[in-house]
């Protein structure tokens, strides 16, 4: 009798070979942002997982045309790197159409387990990271770990061209932005850290 975990390696190996050819694909078109090639190298060399999306977490102005809309959206800013806040400043749009937004997204990893058992374990280790958000988000057809940190953010800022906050008030909030992504993004190198300690312990076995 085939046990469920042997089922889910078959089908497995599949899905990993086809998803680092998307990889690499997405690699020569500069789909994937280097920050993180270091994490998504290191999950992918681990025999039972391998990563399907990634994002460094980023700083960014949207604009769209209402609260829910996603259709008409356009990003005017944006940045995974928490040092440069200050530039958001210079590059507030004034011809914008809807509403404006300052987002901060946390890093995010969405990374495929061959079976419910080392699924468990990259959420806990994200856990223990504090990356907090984590959880399973599916089990079919691929068990999916979506690692996430906490530091989400999501303010309006503007209408139809106008700035509708202060300078004072968005300098505060730019600098909260920037210390929130900056302190996920410190959690998920240390959620490295113990993915490369997992390595070393030779301790991989599902």
């Amino acid at each position: 009798m085939v046990s469920m975990d042997s089922f889910v390696f078959k089908g497995f190996e599949k899905r990993k070979k086809k998803a680092m050819e998307k990889l690499r694909q997405a690699l020569t078109l500069n789909k994937v942002d280097a920050e993180v090639m270091p994490i998504i190298n290191l999950l992918n060399s681990f025999p039972q997982w391998f990563t399907t999306s990634s994002c460094a977490g980023r700083l960014a102005l949207l604009s769209k045309g209402g609260i829910r809309s996603k259709y008409d959206a356009a990003f005017w800013f944006k940045t995974h790197d928490p040092g440069v806040f200050h530039q958001v400043k210079r590059r507030l749009p004034r011809d914008f159409k809807g509403q404006l937004w300052l987002l901060v997204s946390p890093p995010m990893f969405h990374v495929a387990a061959r079976t419910l058992k080392d699924a468990l374990l990259l959420q806990q280790l994200a856990r223990h990271a504090r990356l907090g958000y984590t959880k399973i988000q599916s089990i079919s057809p691929s068990i999916i770990v979506e690692v996430l940190g906490t530091g989400n953010m999501a303010i309006p800022i503007g209408q139809d061209g106008q700035i509708f906050i202060s300078s004072l008030h968005l300098e505060r909030v730019l600098e909260l932005a920037a210390k929130m992504l900056a302190e996920d993004q410190a959690r998920m190198w240390k959620w490295y850290d113990l993915l490369k300690e997992l390595i070393q312990k030779r301790n991989w076995i599902g």
